[in-house]
């Protein structure tokens, strides 16, 4: 009998080690049917859109127009540029230009590396910066980039074959109030034209190779900043960090810019 007592003693408490060890088991489980719930929960929260509000509908001003033109033979061409990148039989015509500071200070690079380029610091501030540029050169296909800088370019060579343009590939533009955005994510990537809408700030442009590394000073002071940059290519995964500054985007090709009615620099604010 006492062996059957105790044999029955050992089984009550191997039940109960299995009861306890069931019951850690089902408390890990539950542990980590959690920790994996919380997971996804944070990859969800970093990973969601911004969802930026649609940009209101554009308007139309006295710098825009339906269609681009070219110069007529034997006449000699002014266009009239803010800041941006410029293809050369896009939205230019190509030929050989000389430029002339209207306002602002920046800088103004062609990427072609032969005889005719321009790389130079361009403004009204002081004797480091030029306020015009003899001789440069555009072909088909050379882009001018212009940053904070509005220019007048004249040239008595310009191409009058028609310019290619640019087809807006999509009808929609995003209103992006400060803060970190990436293209692909949280609006489609593409080219777009940045237009200033309120505060005084800057937009910050990278992506992972380096081949994007822009910043734009947007705001109202018109000897540093700028209220527009067009074409500005937003590849997937370009990263957008946006500060103190409310801007409007839209797809290029959707407001064809007027590059030939002329520009004037802002009246002087009077001394107090």
């Amino acid at each position: 009998m006492k062996n059957l007592a105790e044999l029955a003693k050992k089984n009550r408490e191997q039940q109960k080690k299995e009861t306890r060890l069931k019951a850690s088991m089902i408390v890990i489980m539950a542990v980590l049917i959690v920790a994996v719930i919380a997971g996804i929960i944070a990859v969800s929260v970093i990973t969601a859109k911004h969802e930026p509000e649609p940009a209101p509908s554009y308007e139309p001003s006295a710098q825009t127009t339906s269609e681009p033109t070219v110069p007529v033979e034997g006449e000699a061409l002014t266009l009239y540029l803010q800041s941006g990148y410029y293809t050369a039989g896009v939205d230019i015509p190509s030929g050989t230009y000389d430029l002339e500071v209207i306002c602002g200070n920046g800088y103004v690079t062609s990427d072609n590396y032969e005889f005719g380029r321009i790389s130079e610091s361009m403004g009204t501030y002081d004797n480091s910066y030029s306020s015009a540029f003899r001789g440069m050169i555009l072909n088909d296909g050379n882009t001018l980039k212009i940053d904070g800088v509005t220019l007048k370019l004249t040239s008595t060579d310009a191409s009058t074959a028609p310019l290619a343009g640019r087809e807006a590939w999509a009808e929609e533009g995003y209103t992006l109030v400060s803060g970190n955005y990436k293209a692909g994510r949280d609006f489609p990537a593409g080219v777009y034209d940045i237009f200033y809408s309120s505060g005084n700030g800057y937009v910050d442009l990278t992506n992972e190779d380096e081949s994007i590394y822009d910043y734009y000073m947007i705001g109202t002071d018109p000897e540093w900043d700028t209220q527009v940059f067009y074409h500005c290519n937003l590849p997937e995964g370009t990263e957008i960090a946006i500060g103190n500054v409310q801007v409007d985007i839209y797809p290029s090709g959707l407001i064809q810019p007027d590059y030939y009615t002329p520009i004037e620099a802002p009246a002087e604010t009077p001394a107090e």
